[in-house]
């Protein structure tokens, strides 16, 4: 964190005993002008931090400050109460900057800032620009019409969302395995924010040069509420793996009836571990649920297979 308050000689601070009070001094080759009487809480819209923030701008990049624009930015604001976020441009150059007043000694100098350079914004993506949107970290894509809720997410009954979503991207992405991780052992997937599980369906598409598109719909912005239902992350990645791109079928048989056929055996599974599944087409050009699921303490890990389209057990 960058700490303007070192730059404004806070060795400098000074008793005024005259006055029979403390206040902080601010050098200046000809003159020292008293801060302000400290003051707490957050910064306002009226932003006293803007000034320094503006003269540091300036200074940074040579820029006179009738050229410097600083303004707040509320729609970037920072997950930290105490700090606001700043735009500021001039000659050429932009700054996104979360700063909080300075904090000494318990007080806080709302004209002095603590500031930390962030990111810009990326543009936001949508399913209308997901196609040439720059996907190589993960990024929040609006997806509404999600069959069912976060808390017991249906990925089968999903197949067709997700499928329109993947070829928002690219029409010719098919999907090519399903990834379930920390089910309940019932087959419940709880996707909402109180929940455990993760659901992550992959995509490949060819004319995008044999690169995946991850799509994951449990979403740390539903989980940090930084977005909310109806939205996933998804990213772009070429495959390092050996894991064949075989397109799957909509499966006919749903993850909770791939359970239900191996209700005997998940009997037998210790209760204080989860349940991972996967969805994926085998050499054989069988379309399967495989269960992950743990036995005995210590747990010793065990799996189990039912095929996609029949519910039928193939590996118990």
């Amino acid at each position: 964190m960058r700490t303007y308050a070192s730059t404004l000689g806070l060795a400098a601070l000074s008793t005024l005993t005259a006055l029979g009070a403390s206040a902080c001094k601010k050098p200046a080759p000809d003159a020292v002008d008293a801060a302000p009487a400290p003051e707490s809480g957050p910064a306002t819209a009226a932003n006293p931090l803007s000034k320094q923030i503006g003269e540091d701008f300036g200074k940074k990049y040579g820029c006179p400050a009738d050229r410097v624009v600083v303004k707040v930015r509320a729609d970037l604001a920072s997950d930290r109460a105490e700090y606001t976020t700043f735009e500021v441009d001039g000659c050429d150059h932009t700054q996104i900057l979360a700063c909080r007043p300075h904090h000494a000694h318990g007080a806080v100098y709302p004209e002095w800032p603590d500031c930390e350079e962030t990111a810009p914004p990326k543009a936001a993506v949508t399913l209308a620009t997901l196609g040439t949107a720059s996907l190589d970290s993960a990024t929040s894509v609006p997806a509404p019409d999600m069959v069912g809720t976060y808390a017991s997410f249906d990925p089968v009954a999903n197949y067709d969302w997700a499928t329109a979503l993947a070829t928002a991207w690219s029409p010719d992405a098919k999907l090519f395995q399903v990834r379930i991780e920390h089910a309940a052992l019932d087959g419940t997937v709880d996707l909402s924010p109180a929940g455990v599980s993760s659901a992550l369906l992959f995509f490949n598409s060819v004319a995008k040069g044999d690169v995946d598109l991850d799509v994951e719909v449990y979403p740390f912005q539903v989980r940090h509420q930084d977005g909310g239902a109806g939205t996933v992350s998804v990213k772009v990645q070429r495959h390092s793996d050996a894991t064949a791109r075989r397109p799957v079928p909509k499966p006919t048989c749903t993850l909770a009836r791939a359970v239900a056929a191996l209700r005997g055996t998940l009997a037998k599974a210790n209760p204080a571990y989860r349940l991972d599944a996967t969805l994926q087409v085998l050499a054989s050009g069988k379309s399967v649920w495989t269960l992950g699921y743990a036995v005995g303490d210590p747990p010793k890990g065990m799996q189990a297979e039912v095929d996609a389209a029949t519910c039928a057990i193939e590996h118990p």
